[in-house]
C-alpha cells in the first residue's frame, strides 16, 4: 500500500500543477482517477463494521474522537468510506482487553469528578429569567424601544 500511496501522492502533485497552470478539465480528471485507484486499493473487511460511536460506547469511552484518534494512531483497525469512519468489531475487542482503554477511563473519569462541582445541574430555563441581562436585538430599532 506504500507504493500505492506514493503514487497517489504524486498524482496529486501533478493534478496540483495543471490546476496551477489553469488547465482544470485535466486536473480534475486526474484526481478523480486518483480517487478510484485508492478506493480500489483500500481492502474490503470480511468482518462486521462499527461506527465511531458504536465502538466508544462498546469500549466505555466518551469521544468518538477518541476512537478516531486510536484508528490513526493504529491501536484499532479502521476503514474511511466517505468522510465516516468505521472499526472492526475484532479490533474493538481486542482493545476491550488493553491498558490504554483503562488509562483513558481513568483520565475520563478524573476529568468528570474534577468538573463535578462546576455542572449547573439541569436547570430549567425560567429559573435563568432573572438572572441574564437580555440585551437589545440587533433588529430592534431605536423608535420600537422608546414606545
Amino acid at each position: 500500500m506504500s507504493n500505492t500511496g506514493s503514487a497517489l501522492d504524486e498524482l496529486e502533485a501533478v493534478a496540483a500543477q495543471l490546476q496551477a497552470g489553469r488547465q482544470t478539465d485535466l486536473a480534475a480528471q486526474l484526481r478523480r482517477i486518483a480517487d478510484k485507484l485508492r478506493r480500489d486499493a483500500t481492502p474490503e473487511p470480511e468482518e462486521p463494521l462499527l461506527t465511531t460511536t458504536e465502538a466508544a460506547h462498546a469500549l466505555g469511552v466518551r469521544s468518538v474522537n477518541t476512537v478516531k484518534r486510536w484508528v490513526r494512531e493504529g491501536l484499532l483497525e479502521g476503514y474511511r468510506r466517505g468522510g465516516r469512519v468505521l472499526v472492526s468489531r475484532s479490533s474493538v475487542e481486542q482493545m476491550a482487553q488493553n491498558s490504554v482503554l483503562t488509562g483513558q477511563r481513568n483520565y475520563e473519569n478524573g476529568l468528570a469528578a474534577a468538573l463535578a462541582p462546576f455542572d449547573a445541574g439541569d436547570t430549567p430555563a425560567e429559573a435563568l429569567d432573572g438572572m441574564a441581562h437580555r440585551g437589545r436585538t440587533p433588529w430592534t430599532t431605536g423608535a420600537a424601544l422608546s414606545s
